[in-house]
């Protein structure tokens, strides 16, 4: 089973869970990812802060970095030359009854990524019927998101537990290819997997195609929570 079907197997099971009736968990809360440090192409830390406005709603700020130097794995492919990611979110919660320690929620969130990287001896689709390969050339991706989420936060002992949710949303992503050397027209791109390379671009073109496009944003995860001040 892939990684990120695993992690998502994990989250959907976590909120599941939620189905409890009693009093809300409620307080200020610090948070922070437990799974993007570990994913391969895009680490990065997180640090996240959630402030109770009233008895039913939050709301919460979240900051990550990553860079090449942090990541704890590294390969041939990734993360890449030179890779940098900077991020914030901005949410606002709805808290609902469940029980003491676990509270489920839905939120709207504001996402705002940027992430740069210098490619080497790869490829890029300027329009979406060319491929041009090239020796390398500077890319940056800049993605802002709309997202409606749920979750729970379940608290697993004492002041600590998980925040896992799930969303979707609508977002608008722009990639840059710069300073590129050597582009070259490409009749046949590299690939290892068993499926055409038409197809692979189809559905894994978030790096590849340049230009600004809006579509759909998927998001799930979760973050390992501290509670820091109760509700009275």
């Amino acid at each position: 089973m892939k990684p990120h079907i695993k992690i998502a197997v994990v989250v959907i099971s976590l909120l599941s869970l939620s189905k409890v009736n009693g009093q809300k968990l409620e307080g200020d809360f610090l948070t922070t990812h437990l799974l993007k440090p570990i994913d391969f192409s895009v680490p990065r830390f997180t640090l996240g802060f959630i402030k109770q406005i009233d008895q039913d709603y939050s709301i919460g700020i979240d900051v990550g970095y990553g860079s090449e130097g942090l990541a704890f794995f590294k390969d041939s492919d990734f993360p890449k030359n030179d890779y940098k990611l900077k991020e914030i979110g901005l949410e606002f919660y709805k808290f609902f009854e469940s029980s003491r320690t676990l509270s489920e929620y839905v939120s709207l969130e504001v996402h705002y990524l940027n992430h740069v990287e210098t490619r080497i001896n790869e490829f890029y689709e300027p329009d979406n019927q060319t491929y041009l390969q090239f020796d390398q050339a500077d890319y940056e991706r800049n993605k802002i998101a709309l997202n409606a989420k749920f979750g729970i936060l379940a608290r697993l002992k004492n002041s600590f537990g998980i925040n896992a949710y799930a969303g979707v949303g609508v977002r608008i992503r722009d990639n840059k290819f710069e300073n590129i050397i050597n582009p070259r027209p490409s009749d046949s791109i590299e690939n290892e997997g068993p499926y055409p390379v038409d197809i692979v671009a189809a559905f894994d073109n978030t790096y590849e195609r340049a230009g600004t496009r809006i579509g759909l944003n998927v998001t799930f995860g979760a973050n390992i929570i501290l509670q820091l001040k109760k509700a009275p």
